[in-house]
């Protein structure tokens, strides 16, 4: 089993992330004046995979403290919860696999 937590920038953490979380602080991000804004969901099973969402819908993500996978979130992301799903889902699983060198 792994636990999820989302900490947004701009308020407190959440935890049991769902993805109608990941979808609403995509959509709060977005809204955003001209302010950096970023948020960070963390999967933790044995390691913990960060993955950190930035306004311009950049994605890094990191596992076990490394940087492993630079991604742009596409629009079908945004505009499909099942689609939101399968882009985190795969970004962590890559994440494990690989190291942006």
């Amino acid at each position: 089993m792994y636990e999820t937590n989302l900490q947004k920038a701009w308020s407190n953490a959440l935890h049991d992330v769902t993805m109608a979380d990941i979808r609403k602080a995509i959509a709060e991000i977005q809204r955003m004046g001209e302010d950096h804004g970023a948020f960070w969901i963390g999967i933790v099973e044995d390691e913990e995979t960060i993955l950190e969402a930035h306004k311009d819908l950049t994605l890094i993500a990191f596992f076990a403290g490394r940087p492993c996978l630079f991604a742009i979130i596409p629009a079908s992301v945004i505009e499909s919860p099942k689609n939101t799903m399968r882009f985190f889902a795969l970004s962590s699983m890559l994440c494990s696999t690989q190291e942006i060198r």
